[in-house]
């Protein structure tokens, strides 16, 4: 189990776990202003385990479910760890997955699968779906966000020149909103921007507001 603190001059007594080792995450967390001390714990899961019980059971589930899943998979793996959050403490765990036509789109896995998926979006809109947990003393909310991400017609040339500049292997659905201003791949998005990078921050900040009231 990795631990980290990341703000260690508290100014309160609420600290938020964080369950995500992403950086993008933990970098949106901290734009948290009223929770000062923030802890970063590791799941223990092996994700795979649950793409595999996805994919097998398909046709039964809906898709679309699958974020707040495996959120709430990440949470119960921290509980069973620390076996008991204290009473100043927010567990906040997160998944989120990139869905297009009934399908997920993962990480690629080389530059030719990532300039299929990106064909495929082109001149299409796909979805981000973030499901979050958020647990506090008997506060337990599971909750998904959907953001549509509207793509533009995009050439051969533009993908290629996208994949060979931008590190798309670390990102699921072969793409980063926060590296399009030079490339436009982007038309249009109908949602929360933050949702697209993997965490939903306003809507997390409302819902954090609400337990803490």
């Amino acid at each position: 189990m990795d631990t980290t603190n990341t703000n260690s001059n508290s100014t309160n007594n609420i600290t938020l776990i964080l369950g995500s080792s992403s950086p993008r995450r933990i970098e949106l967390v901290n734009k948290i202003d009223f929770i000062n001390d923030i802890k970063i714990i590791k799941p223990n899961i092996d994700e795979r385990i649950l793409d595999c019980y996805f994919f097998i059971n398909k046709e039964k589930l809906n898709i679309k479910e699958y974020p707040l899943k495996e959120a709430i998979l990440k949470a119960n793996s921290i509980l069973s760890s620390v076996k008991k959050l204290e009473n100043n403490e927010i567990l906040l765990t997160l998944d989120t997955a990139i869905i297009f036509n009934n399908k997920i789109y993962n990480k690629p896995l080389n530059k030719e699968d990532a300039f299929n998926t990106l064909k495929e979006f082109s001149s299409n809109y796909h979805e981000c779906i973030t499901g979050y947990n958020i647990i506090y003393k008997d506060k337990n909310i599971k909750k998904s966000v959907t953001t549509k991400v509207y793509f533009n017609e995009l050439n051969d040339e533009l993908i290629n020149k996208y994949i060979n500049e931008i590190n798309i292997l670390d990102k699921a659905g072969s793409y980063a909103i926060q590296d399009d201003a030079s490339y436009h791949l982007i038309n249009k998005i109908e949602g929360s921007y933050y949702n697209v990078i993997g965490f939903p921050l306003e809507d997390i900040i409302e819902e954090l507001k609400k337990i803490l009231d």
